[in-house]
């Protein structure tokens, strides 16, 4: 963490602040600001958390994240590395799953004797045609 000037701070930074409602330090990403009573909050949401939190004072900011360590090392962060993470997190693990989805059926497509397991979601009913299908050999 690193103390800067509060005007330095842009959309997509990561923070570090003191939480008044939480009463606790929190480090979350800038999402935006907003101007109001003379005063300059800023908006902030955490990478895997949905709802925004409530808007904050710049009197609580503590400074912006400036780095990571990782295997000992010091790692600054870089503008475009915070920018891709602020879109690229909440969109992770949906398209994870649906490259996966894909691999499987192009897979099943190119090689269709290969018996590819794929685990999915299936309602009771589907649960049970499945099993009595096994059990029958069809």
């Amino acid at each position: 963490m690193k103390k800067v000037p509060l005007a330095s701070l842009k959309t997509g930074n990561v923070i570090v602040f003191d939480s008044p409602c939480h009463k606790k330090t929190v480090i979350h990403r800038i999402t935006g600001f907003l101007d109001a009573e003379d005063e300059r909050y800023l908006l902030t949401q955490g990478d895997w958390s949905d709802p925004p939190d409530e808007p904050v004072r710049q009197r609580f900011v503590r400074g912006r994240i400036v780095g990571r360590l990782s295997n000992g090392r010091f790692q600054p962060s870089r503008r475009y590395q915070e920018l891709f993470f602020l879109f690229a997190s909440r969109w992770h693990r949906p398209l994870r799953r649906f490259v996966k989805y894909l691999a499987v059926q192009l897979t099943q497509i190119i090689f269709p004797v290969l018996p590819i397991r794929v685990r999915t979601r299936q309602t009771g009913l589907e649960v049970l045609k499945t099993r009595l299908n096994n059990m029958l050999g069809i």
